[in-house]
């Protein structure tokens, strides 16, 4: 059985609505959103999606899964954002001001027949132009199901698979377990950091602006997450 997230037709309407934020692109996006339209422009295909796809035992509890997904979705304000390409070859960014405006619900597929089928609705993930370019997935199975989410480049790098199964899996798990709930520490907002990205690259002296909050974030989960055992204090880097 194959059940996948996508936004509600509400929350679909919100994105569209969204106002322009001052908040430009940052420089990989930019980068990301003119290969996109470059390749299409040639009729090619272009590798834009990150996959994941990790085991867990027993049955989905689709009302949890839902929360679980929403919850993640509003906390990462990247979610929130998404691309109008605009004159000059320019992209704007637009911004869903409430991040409870995102509304993400189950959708059952039914039974899978063909890797085929599998491959074809993962590679309908909407494309970077488009809000929704993030789906949620489970393969329901006898004793387990598998969970795959797949999210354009436009919204995360290869590091980010570990944060998504951190948020997602063991907050699940917490929950079905009727464990308390899992506190997550606040991130920093992507209208702090997207301006700094295009003003010091490439060329200039560059200050992470999250690296510092590393320690303090892990000790804020209260023994929910490990700690961070690697000093990530304020660092110098000259791009060469």
């Amino acid at each position: 059985m194959l059940v996948s997230w996508q936004p509600s037709p509400p929350s679909l309407a919100k994105a569209k609505q969204a106002p322009i934020s001052p908040v430009p692109p940052s420089y990989m996006q930019a980068h990301h959103l003119r290969n996109f339209r470059s390749y299409a422009s040639r009729g090619l295909e272009m590798s834009r999606l990150l996959i994941s796809a990790w085991d867990i035992p027993g049955r989905c509890d689709i009302r949890t899964m839902t929360h679980v997904i929403n919850a993640h979705l509003r906390r990462h304000d990247t979610y929130r954002s998404w691309f109008e390409h605009a004159e000059g070859d320019r992209f704007v960014r637009r911004t869903i001001n409430k991040a409870n405006d995102i509304q993400f619900v189950a959708t059952q597929h039914g039974e899978l027949t063909t890797q085929s089928q599998w491959r074809d609705h993962l590679l309908a993930t909407p494309s970077p132009l488009e809000w929704d370019c993030f789906r949620f997935s489970i393969i329901q199975r006898a004793d387990h199901f598998t969970f795959c989410v797949a999210i354009d480049h436009l919204h995360c790098d290869a590091m980010f698979v570990g944060v998504a199964f951190a948020e997602i899996h063991l907050m699940y798990v917490a929950l079905v377990g009727a464990e308390r709930r899992c506190g997550w520490p606040r991130r920093a907002a992507i209208t702090t950091t997207a301006p700094g990205s295009r003003s010091t690259w490439p060329g200039s002296p560059w200050t992470p602006r999250l690296s510092a909050h590393g320690p303090n974030s892990s000790r804020a989960t209260t023994g929910a997450f490990p700690n961070s055992h690697c000093h990530s204090g304020t660092h110098q880097h000259r791009a060469r």
